[in-house]
């Protein structure tokens, strides 16, 4: 059980960045926010971060009594010395990450926290070892995670979406760059809830009602909807993401999930899959596919003749985004860390 345990982990992990795509909108952060509005950027990246600190403050007080009241529930040493361990480990990795550099990052790894923390107290401590024994600490965690949620919320302002869609109903462009590929087509459908992904709001549906011109970007998502880690010689490096998850090595699993596409058919490879996803919204007008090569234009060109994905394949590909919020449903139990840039994680072990 605990291996397969470990096992749901690896597959969900990525899903449990859900937020860690509100740190991808720096695009839209730098539109909105013009050199006249320095000042006030600075004074909501300190108020930013000065929330980060105090939820550090709330989270570390909210499990501290519960952990109190488990121990003196019981004799055995092992299980008292572990909860210990289990409140330093908490609270060392919560101050950490409120005092990194970024408030906006700060924020939203305070959310993988205390969701990988739930996790690890609902299916390691009360379904695995200790059961109701540990029911007030697991009442904690579940009262922590929405705000950690609301706290990376405040990260990104909700108006900057709406303004967005404010200007393309303007009339006032004729043309607009939108990115749209099989890892974050909010332009054009819903995201799952927490999906790891900025959500651009059916942004196609403003374009479209506006006449606005629609000019696709990131077809590939800078290469990782290749489902390969290999690049040509003379292709650029692995880019930074654009409206998907925190960095190129997570979009890059993620597409692999996609792979079956090809193998059931649909088209010869996931670059080809990807390509004529995005001309298969009738919104879009043209789109723009990194290349190093002529036979790489070569290939763009065939796909786009082969025309749209069929109905079964985007059917495939929409799927693949519900199983992956699904994933994040399942009692998982914390690895390995995912990627350098959190501090610090709940132990491995379930205490």
């Amino acid at each position: 059980m605990l291996a397969r345990l470990a096992r749901s982990l690896l597959r969900a992990f990525a899903a449990v960045a859900a937020v860690s795509a509100l740190c991808d909108c720096s695009t839209i952060r730098h539109v909105f926010h013009s050199g006249d509005n320095t000042s006030k950027q600075a004074e909501q990246l300190k108020i930013l971060q000065i929330r980060t600190q105090r939820f550090a403050d709330e989270y570390v007080g909210s499990i501290v009594a519960p952990i109190r009241r488990f121990q003196e529930s019981t004799d055995n040493a092992v299980d008292r010395l572990d909860a210990q361990n289990w409140m330093l480990s908490q609270a060392t990795a919560a101050y950490t990450i409120a005092s990194g550099p970024s408030p906006y990052v700060n924020a939203v790894d305070l959310v993988v926290l205390a969701t990988l923390s739930r996790m690890v107290i609902d299916d390691a401590w009360v379904g695995e070892r200790f059961g109701e024994r540990a029911g007030a600490l697991r009442d904690a965690y579940h009262r922590l995670e929405p705000d950690a949620l609301e706290l990376a919320k405040s990260a990104i302002p909700a108006d900057q979406i709406a303004a967005l869609q404010q200007a393309i109903d303007s009339g006032a462009f004729d043309s607009a760059q939108v990115v749209y590929n099989m890892l974050n087509p909010s332009a054009a459908a819903e995201l799952p809830p927490n999906y790891p992904a900025q959500d651009y709001g059916r942004l196609f549906d403003h374009t479209r009602a506006a006449g606005v011109g629609v000019v696709g970007i990131r077809v590939l998502a800078g290469g990782a909807l290749s489902g390969s880690t290999e690049r040509h010689p003379i292709a650029s490096p692995p880019p930074e993401p654009i409206g998907s998850a925190m960095s190129y090595d997570a979009d890059l699993a993620r597409s692999c999930r996609l792979l079956p596409l090809v193998k059931e058919g649909f088209a010869r490879s996931l670059t080809e899959a990807a390509t004529r996803f995005a001309i298969s919204h009738p919104a879009m007008g043209t789109i723009l596919v990194g290349m190093a090569t002529p036979q790489q234009f070569e290939d763009a060109l065939a796909a786009v003749q082969k025309g749209r994905l069929p109905p079964a394949a985007l059917g495939r590909s929409a799927a693949t985004r519900i199983r992956w919020r699904a994933a994040v449903t399942m009692g998982v139990r914390l690895g390995k860390r995912p990627w350098g840039r959190i501090h610090s994680w709940p132990s491995a072990r379930p205490f």
